[in-house]
């Protein structure tokens, strides 16, 4: 195997390993978003420190940002592939609560509150 091919791999498998770690975390933000509705309800969501605002402002941030710049350079499996769609999508949950709750609607919150429950990986 030529350095260059070696190089390659480790370079799609350090790619492959930000991006688990990336979905983990965001995994880990939805399930603590959903504790803190069924803890704290729609009129208390302001009261968790840190707040779904606060939370939903880093990923967009800091996640958001290197997600786009792997898409852009990396070469990754479909495993990753797959993981970086979800993450999308749930930044884009995460979103939607946030104007949920800036225009006080509690239904639109109860309805992704629930879409997100349903999701495979989120507990």
């Amino acid at each position: 195997m030529s350095t260059v091919v070696e190089l390659r791999t480790v370079q799609d498998s350090l790619i492959d390993d930000e991006v688990k770690a990336i979905y983990e975390e965001v995994i880990h933000t939805c399930n603590r978003i959903i504790n803190h509705s069924n803890i704290y309800g729609f009129q208390l969501m302001h009261i968790p420190d840190p707040n779904i605002h606060q939370m939903s402002r880093t990923l967009d941030e800091m996640v958001v940002p290197i997600i786009d710049r792997l898409v852009v350079y990396g070469d990754f499996s479909p495993e990753s592939g797959l993981k970086i769609v979800n993450v999308r999508q749930y930044v884009l949950h995460i979103r939607e609560l946030t104007l949920a709750l800036a225009n006080q609607d509690k239904s639109a919150f109860d309805q992704v509150v629930s879409v997100l429950k349903k999701e495979a990986m989120i507990i």
